[in-house]
């Protein structure tokens, strides 16, 4: 190849890389702040008033900034902002959208928070289970009797 071609190519990956972080799939990250519209940065930041003033001003919970595809939910589950994620919630945002590029492709704001291991948002997602009816439960009367037909009860109700 030609030495010119090379270094021409190397020198345009590094200005690249370096000068618009974005381009290089660094998504929510200080390096990238401009690509990121406010609500975004207020969901890394865990500024939580700012992304109340924000929808107060019709900004959109569902915004997808311009590297990813990554919405203020994606951010704050990213950053583990717990508080951040549960405005954002309560304004509907949208737990079913996925990244659509970089790294993170593919992933909701569950899944990231289940990969960076953030307990506090991943508790949004628990399930609201029904109570066992005990009208529906065959068995004895005695406590044991009870537990384990509650026990085989909710086994079944998780495989349906």
């Amino acid at each position: 190849m030609n030495k010119k071609f090379i270094g021409l190519f190397l020198a345009t990956t590094i200005i690249t890389t370096h000068a618009f972080p974005a381009l290089s799939n660094q998504s929510c990250t200080q390096e990238n702040d401009w690509a990121l519209a406010p609500i975004h940065k207020a969901a890394r930041d865990g500024q939580i008033e700012t992304i109340r003033e924000l929808i107060g001003k019709n900004h959109d919970v569902n915004d997808v900034d311009y590297d990813a595809g990554w919405t203020p939910l994606h951010v704050a589950a990213f950053h583990g902002n717990a508080q951040c994620f549960s405005v954002l919630i309560d304004h509907h945002s949208d737990t079913t959208l996925q990244i659509s590029s970089g790294p993170y492709t593919g992933l909701t704001a569950e899944a990231l928070a289940r990969e960076k291991g953030h307990q506090e948002v991943l508790d949004f997602f628990v399930l609201e289970v029904p109570a066992p009816h005990f009208a529906d439960i065959e068995g004895t009367q005695e406590p044991a009797g009870k537990l384990a037909a509650i026990q085989d009860w909710w086994a079944e109700w998780w495989r349906s």
